[in-house]
């Protein structure tokens, strides 16, 4: 229940924006990216990254757009935002990897991508060192086998 993996099938995506400070697109000035943004195709299935538990779905015209938060255990919540539809409601008790929507281009953005934050106890942390947590995992346990 603490998310560590790639809310995107990997192939389906491009890192346009990593977590800290940048140059932001549509306000000019730099600023800090509290998450990354997943460069895909408008409809490109976006998976719950953790075990969770829909507390939020939201549509800011001004900001994320149409968007979804999840929480976990341990202090962890997670936004999915600028989706073009969502396939979860508020409430939803959801597994890991499972199907929550679509990639979109709604809300303040500038092309279709998924913007992706991890919050932990109210801190939002660069989501980018959990993508490969299981993976890695995985292999050092095969290799001691």
């Amino acid at each position: 229940s603490v998310p560590s993996c790639v809310p995107l099938y990997k192939e389906s995506f491009v890192l346009s924006s990593p977590y800290g400070e940048r140059f932001h697109p549509v306000h000019r000035l730099t600023r800090h990216h509290f998450g990354v943004d997943l460069a895909a195709t408008i409809g490109t299935p976006i998976y719950c990254t953790a075990a969770g538990t829909v507390t939020h779905i939201g549509n800011d015209p001004q900001g994320y757009g149409l968007h979804v938060m999840i929480t976990h255990a341990h202090g962890f919540v997670t936004l999915y935002g600028h989706m073009n539809q969502v396939a979860v409601t508020l409430g939803e008790k959801v597994p890991p990897h499972e199907y929550i929507g679509t990639v979109g281009n709604s809300g303040l953005s500038t092309g279709p991508h998924l913007h992706y934050e991890t919050i932990k106890d109210g801190n939002r942390l660069d989501p980018a060192p959990s993508f490969n947590i299981k993976y890695e995992v995985y292999s050092r346990l095969s290799q001691t086998n």
